[in-house]
């Protein structure tokens, strides 16, 4: 069974009127929700201030399907209500520290859950139940441009399916197969990078380091020309990680949705935080 360091969660309450119960904190954190009926978890989320959250996430209980803000699974969980005679309740865990923490044990707990049950929870990676259109944000930009639109149903509205997990606690996360994929040889940036049209996941790390600097999914080679630049900007957080000399390595990734790409990152993230008991050094900073 794997196992997340410090997850130990707060006992089960109702979500609806969750922001001003009085076991409610204000400190960081990161919550689960679960319909109450089935058990299944169908969001995992973080936030830097969970009473605010559960304040957010009230709009599921709107006569209306929401928009996409203040929280973008409100709709999706609007939507399940409507289909599902149950009632949903929240828990939440109080990290203390960074953000890059909170985010690294809230990918781990996805990552867990995509691995016992072999789906993403259904709220996660801005998906929707079968046969619903999701709602947009809410901004004063997307109503200029009459992009603002409220959710609907759509019987062609098909979840793209969740990939296979790939959590991974038996190889070095430097190795050639770790995730039980098939890396391309560790190389210093800019040697043996793909073609511009290559999609998949890439990590990088120090030379000598036995832990990585970041784990990331995309287009290959934008992507890490992105980062290197970073190193030129006075005072980024990921400066010293890709300050010339870093070394990269990347695998393409067929995928019919960027959900699923998602997942896959999601994956490797938890199976390095889990494993090592970090984050990757650059991962979730800037």
């Amino acid at each position: 069974m794997f196992e997340v360091p410090e997850l130990s969660w707060s006992d089960w309450m109702s979500l609806e009127g969750a922001h001003i119960n009085s076991q409610s904190p204000k400190d960081h954190g990161v919550y689960r929700i679960r319909d109450h009926e089935s058990g299944n978890i169908l969001y995992v989320g973080e936030t830097g201030n969970l009473r605010r959250r559960f304040s957010h996430l009230q709009k599921t209980f709107s006569a209306e399907i929401p928009y996409a803000d203040p929280h973008t699974a409100t709709p999706a969980l609007w939507a399940y209500l409507r289909e599902n005679d149950t009632t949903l309740d929240v828990s939440f865990i109080v990290i203390q520290g960074s953000r890059a923490r909170r985010m690294s044990v809230e990918a781990a707990y996805i990552a867990i859950l995509r691995y016992q049950v072999s789906e993403s929870p259904l709220a996660n990676f801005g998906q929707m139940p079968n046969g619903w259109i999701k709602s947009s944000g809410n901004s004063s930009r997307l109503e200029e441009l009459g992009k603002r639109f409220k959710g609907y149903p759509n019987p062609n509205a098909i979840r793209t399916p969740s990939t296979p997990s790939i959590l991974d606690l038996s190889n070095s996360c430097i190795g050639s197969n770790w995730g039980n994929l098939q890396w391309s040889k560790w190389e210093e940036f800019p040697r043996a990078l793909p073609p511009e049209s290559v999609t998949g996941l890439y990590r990088v790390r120090r030379p000598d380091a036995e832990m990585l600097s970041y784990i990331g999914q995309g287009k290959i080679l934008a992507r890490i020309k992105a980062h290197s630049s970073k190193h030129e900007k006075d005072g980024h957080a990921q400066s010293q990680e890709f300050a010339p000399g870093f070394l990269t390595s990347w695998v393409s990734v067929q995928v019919i949705h960027k959900r699923q790409l998602l997942e896959m990152e999601t994956d490797l993230i938890a199976s390095h935080y889990i494993a090592l008991d970090a984050c990757p050094r650059a991962q979730f900073i800037g």
